[in-house]
């Protein structure tokens, strides 16, 4: 599972085995390790609310349970969801599928990945 962090938004990518343990187990764990500690971050599915929580081990992101089996059982992209802040402004969350690169990507293992939709489009 790949997190991207920008301002205020969160992205994660899910590998095709991932969707199906997350699908599974609903429950996918990952971590970091830093200097002197690890970044600890999940995906879960629970309940019928988004939700995202931290503390000084990593970040908890929560999708409801209808959201991500539905997902993993279609051929969506992905998901997003807003959170309103206190501030007034928004953090955005988005979990999509990872698809397989378009450019050289010699030498690199994708078959993990899901096929590009652009593929063919590059290929014609």
């Amino acid at each position: 599972m790949k997190l991207r962090i920008l301002d205020n938004s969160i992205r994660l990518r899910l590998l095709k085995s991932e969707v199906d343990r997350l699908d599974q187990d609903g429950a996918l764990f990952s971590e970091t390790i830093l200097p002197g500690s690890r970044f600890k971050y999940s995906l879960s599915a629970s309940g019928s609310e988004f939700r995202i929580s931290h503390n000084a081990e990593g970040l908890e992101v929560i999708v409801p349970s209808e959201t991500l089996s539905s997902w993993a059982h279609s051929n969506r992209v992905g998901f997003r969801n807003s959170f309103e802040l206190k501030d007034g402004s928004k953090c955005t969350l988005l979990v999509e599928k990872d698809f397989k690169c378009l450019s050289d990507a010699e030498g690199a293992d994708q078959s993990d990945f899901y096929e590009n939709p652009y593929a063919k489009e590059k290929s014609e």
